[in-house]
């Protein structure tokens, strides 16, 4: 789920329509993600003088690739228009 919901809300609706886990056994594979968490990455990258603008992108994509393979419960929140 991707949506400009505050967190707490994303994760709330998140839960009770089964995207995210309400198993307790389950918890760890739940995984909010904050669009401002996706931003301070590219602004990691972006001041490495050694990455070119291209890659900052295919890097970004990874980190979230990753994210979803090892949280097969996950959502992210305060997302931009642009991250969207």
């Amino acid at each position: 789920m991707v949506t400009g919901d505050f967190s707490l809300t994303a994760e709330a609706i998140a839960k009770e329509i089964g995207i995210l886990s309400n198993d307790p056994e389950n918890y760890h594979l739940n995984k909010v993600v904050s669009g401002e968490e996706i931003s301070e990455l590219m602004k990691k990258y972006s001041q490495d003088p050694n990455i070119k603008l291209n890659e900052i992108e295919s890097k970004v994509i990874d980190y979230v690739e990753q994210l979803v393979v090892n949280h097969p419960y996950i959502i992210f929140a305060r997302t931009s228009p642009e991250q969207k």
